[in-house]
């Protein structure tokens, strides 16, 4: 899971010259951090420490600055989630109805920086945009901060680059098949294939940004929150767009059980 915050060089960051003071960079990363736990999470910093310090994170910042960032310049943070901790397995649990950011027994967390010096995360697959002054950003999950935390969605997105949509996708098979009535297993076929049609357009996962989902039956749906997650984050990881479920009547193909259609963003220059 990669989470992105845009950050604007404020007045307060910089020294009399509208330079930012280096060590500012790892105070918006803390900052960067705690509203990861905040919105994703549903768990402020604060209370993780209260209790014991469990779940508190590994953080290694690689960033490699090419010119300093200014008063008014805007710095994209990308906190990549690759590996979570035993003590961290509530939040794998979370997974249950498609939310979740990573299975437990793992420790490790990057988070990097990136501004028109092109500084980059470890490993970070998150998309590149555009925004003014040439700066690079990825998509931005959107989440106003006195909401609940959304869990296996996102309640907006904002991004900027080449956009891919893809058709209303079913769980048939390349030759228009349905190898199962099962609806989880339709679930699957969906998800692949929307991973297939993204990878025509050079996209992956990790560059959705909206997903609606068409059901016969909400009912099915429900009663299979818990495998329904697994499936997804199997397919396309944790990465979790802009959602909506709407129930239908009937899909055209009858033994259709769930249609999804797709949209993601690729970054201009990615």
């Amino acid at each position: 899971m990669t989470y992105t915050r845009l950050i604007q060089i404020e007045f307060n960051h910089c020294d009399p010259a509208g330079i930012v003071f280096y060590p500012r960079y790892f105070e918006m990363t803390n900052s960067v951090v705690e509203n990861f736990f905040a919105d994703v999470v549903g768990r402020s910093f604060a209370q993780m420490l209260a209790a014991g310090g469990a779940g508190v994170p590994t953080v290694s910042l690689a960033a490699e600055f090419l010119a300093p960032s200014r008063l008014g310049d805007k710095v994209l943070f990308s906190l990549l989630i690759e590996k979570v901790g035993p003590q961290f397995a509530w939040l794998g649990d979370r997974g249950s109805d498609g939310g979740g950011v990573a299975d437990a027994g793992e420790d490790h967390v990057g988070l990097g920086a990136r501004n028109g010096a092109q500084a980059m995360a470890r490993g970070n697959a998150g998309a590149a945009g555009r925004v003014s002054g040439g700066r690079a950003m990825s998509h931005e999950v959107l989440h106003p901060k006195h909401w609940k935390a959304a869990r296996g969605y996102a309640n907006g997105v904002a991004a900027t680059g080449r956009m891919v949509f893809t058709g209303g996708l079913i769980g048939w098979n390349a030759d228009q098949e349905f190898e199962s009535d099962d609806f989880i297993d339709q679930v699957a076929v969906v998800l692949r294939s929307i991973v297939e049609v993204l990878a025509c357009a050079g996209a992956g996962p990790q560059h959705l940004v909206r997903l609606t989902w068409y059901v016969t039956d909400k009912q099915e749906y429900l009663d299979n929150l818990k495998r329904l997650g697994a499936v997804y984050r199997e397919v396309l990881g944790a990465n979790y767009p802009a959602m909506a479920l709407v129930q239908v009547v009937a899909l055209v193909e009858d033994r259709a059980k769930v249609e999804i259609e797709a949209t993601a963003v690729i970054a201009e220059g990615a």
